[in-house]
């Protein structure tokens, strides 16, 4: 075999495994060098498209994925408000490297949709990567049909859990389906809350740390319903023991929030900040006694990764992706229905009285999250990539 872009002969088992992604940010940007570096040792490559600089997403400046970026090969297209000028250029793009194989978010946009007509055209092995899962939201008979006759055009897969997988699995994709895609850099998280544990007297001087504190990380929308939250830290009687509540995250529902927190009287005793660099982000997970996440539904929730990584227990609804995945009930946290105040409160009280119970549960969520590492993904990826999933 050849290579167009280098003109050299290549091992006959060469891989150029190459991924096709909106915007690369700190997840990704993580995942992928992991990636590369497993697939280096093999003797393959991976190949990075990127199509925009920039997340909506996200509001904050993304160094770290800046940095790690720049290790990576990495192809970034034109910005182009037009998607079929953008789309010729993903096509041009994919034919000037001449994958092995190819992998994209998701399944159904437009990037996703001419990766999947190139593969085709080229008979090449594709593969998405998503964290769906059924209870999502309300699915229509009729898209779910069009869905289900979309996936089976892929050779395979790379989800978040079990339960994305029987998800998957009940379109009809019969193609392998590797669990592993919604993982972070728990070394990176770990190391980085030591090394900024350094600076806590100082953010408790200046009322930027609490001295104890619950914590939400969240997008400010309504299916996130952080007013949940906050209700059930009232009827835990944190607030009485002097156990504020840190917000971390924004959005449009900031208001509404903002007027439920007075509504409780609890304004006071909430500390919130919006825009939070990752890198920033395990010196606030580090010290709280307990991450909520009330979603209505979620699917995943890479927060509690996160905290998990630096031992924090989690107490997250049913309808989260990591629920029942990573968060054990009784275990590494707790899992309750959506909505459930008094259910929830009362388990919040307990971690909160309870010393013993927190720190067992500290140890079973380190213990637990040392299984969804980068490793994961790449493992995922390499099975995928050289046909021994047997899932």
């Amino acid at each position: 075999m050849i290579s167009a872009n280098r003109g050299q002969l290549l091992p006959p088992a060469f891989h150029r495994v190459c991924f096709v992604i909106k915007h690369i940010g700190d997840y990704h940007a993580s995942r992928l060098s992991r990636c590369q570096q497993e697939l280096h040792l093999a003797g393959h490559e991976l190949v990075a498209i990127e199509a925009s600089r920039s997340s909506s997403f996200y509001a904050h400046r993304q160094r770290r994925a800046a940095a790690i970026k720049a290790g990576i090969r990495c192809i970034k297209l034109p910005e182009i408000a037009s998607k079929r000028k953008r789309a010729l250029a993903l096509w041009r793009a994919l034919k000037r490297l001449e994958p092995s194989h190819v992998f994209t978010i998701g399944y159904s946009d437009d990037l996703a949709l001419i990766s999947l007509l190139f593969a085709k055209v080229h008979r090449l092995p594709i593969f998405f990567m998503s964290d769906s899962k059924a209870d999502d939201q309300e699915r229509s008979t009729w898209s779910e049909w069009i869905k289900a006759g979309l996936l089976r055009l892929f050779d395979g897969a790379l989800v978040a859990g079990a339960r994305h997988r029987s998800y998957f699995r009940s379109l009809g994709m019969s193609g392998p389906i590797e669990i592993g895609y919604d993982v972070i850099d728990n070394a990176f998280f770990r190391a980085r809350g030591a090394k900024l544990e350094r600076r806590a007297p100082f953010l408790l001087r200046k009322g930027i740390l609490p001295e104890r504190y619950v914590i939400c990380v969240s997008r400010l929308v309504g299916r996130k319903r952080v007013d949940v939250a906050l209700r059930i830290y009232v009827a835990s009687g944190a607030p009485q023991h002097g156990v504020r509540f840190m917000l971390i995250g924004a959005g449009p529902e900031e208001a509404a929030i903002s007027e439920t927190a007075r509504q409780l009287g609890i304004g006071e005793m909430i500390c919130h900040l919006r825009d939070v660099p990752n890198s920033i982000m395990p010196i606030f997970y580090r010290r709280s006694e307990a991450l909520l996440l009330t979603s209505e539904y979620d699917q995943w929730g890479l927060c509690v990764n996160e905290a998990m990584a630096l031992g924090i227990p989690c107490i997250v609804t049913s309808r989260c992706g990591v629920a029942g995945e990573i968060v054990k009930h009784g275990k590494s946290g707790f899992v309750v229905p959506p909505g459930e105040v008094e259910i929830a409160a009362g388990l919040l009280r307990q971690l909160l009285s309870d010393k013993s119970l927190r720190n067992a549960m500290s140890l079973s969520a380190t213990n637990t999250i040392d299984q969804w590492d980068l490793p994961r993904f790449s493992a995922g990826v390499a099975r995928l990539v050289e046909g021994r999933s047997g899932t």
